[in-house]
């Protein structure tokens, strides 16, 4: 099945952007992208493995980024009912829902919101919340820092999303290789062999400006409107144990009430993308897609 954008009205006259992409079936992996991102993160995967997996995956834009309008309310359940909306209207019955980074949270709330459909919860270098006490211990402190400052200033940060998404604008990929350099090799070699469409994914994202990216750091900051022991569908791990970004401890300690926690993969000495190097790690996270 050729890959194939769409837009689904929804309440309030909003539109949300999605995209098909894999084997030609009835989706059946809801795929809800990291900060900043769109759904065209979904390409990540390496060329042909969803068709080989047999997974067709639909992608949705969040709130302002992509083909998706602004939402103006923080609530991490709110934020997730447009991606519950897609899922109705695909009429997918049971499927699993994948989080990748900034998308984690949004994965479990799909759980909460979904309980009898969604089968797993597959959390990819997933944040946990930060806004927890503790949450942003193990982070470098200067990315802490900025979370800190994104939530005492919320019109700043504003601003600084919007001239931080003018840069990604005029080159894509500058602020990740710097941000990288001292990552892992293989994560890096990664970057620059999926560059073209991680540029593609970054230009997308920022399709209506900063709005998407300002949204997502600022519900980052409100405490989960949920208690991960109501989620009963299994949650799969796949994380580097160095994720500086989103820090592991951070993800277990908010999923330490959740009752079916499996760290089906966790990379020794990994960063943020050790989940996706290899053809071999995508397919294992595809692979606890219950068929």
């Amino acid at each position: 099945m050729p890959v194939s954008d769409d837009v689904l009205p929804v309440g309030g006259g909003r539109r949300v952007g999605y995209r098909l992409a894999g084997a030609d079936a009835r989706p059946n992996l809801l795929y809800l992208h990291g900060t900043p991102s769109s759904r065209a993160e979904v390409g990540d995967y390496e060329p042909g493995l969803l068709e080989e997996q047999g997974v067709c995956a639909v992608a949705v834009d969040r709130p302002g980024y992509g083909a998706t309008d602004p939402l103006d309310d923080l609530d991490l359940l709110a934020r997730t009912k447009d991606a519950v909306a897609v899922a109705g209207h695909l009429g997918m019955a049971q499927f699993a829902v994948q989080g990748t980074s900034g998308g984690g949270p949004y994965a479990l709330a799909c759980a909460v919101l979904m309980p009898g459909r969604v089968q797993a919860v597959i959390l990819t270098s997933a944040g946990g919340c930060i806004s927890a006490e503790g949450g942003l211990d193990g982070m470098p402190e200067d990315i802490a820092e900025d979370w800190r400052q994104k939530w005492r200033d919320p019109e700043g940060a504003r601003n600084q999303a919007e001239a931080a998404t003018a840069e990604l604008r005029a080159d894509p990929l500058a602020g990740l290789r710097a941000l990288t350099s001292t990552w892992p090799a293989d994560e890096r070699a990664w970057i620059d062999k999926n560059g073209r469409a991680m540029a593609q994914d970054t230009v997308e994202a920022a399709r209506q400006g900063g709005i998407g990216w300002w949204l997502d750091g600022q519900a980052a900051g409100q405490p989960w409107p949920f208690d991960a022991v109501a989620i009963q569908a299994p949650i799969h791990l796949f994380h580097g144990d160095s994720d500086s970004l989103a820090p592991l401890p951070v993800l277990r300690r908010s999923l330490a009430r959740a009752a079916h926690v499996r760290e089906q993969c966790i990379y020794l000495g990994g960063n943020h993308f050790s989940p996706w190097v290899t053809r071999e790690r995508q397919a294992a996270m595809l692979g606890v897609i219950p068929r």
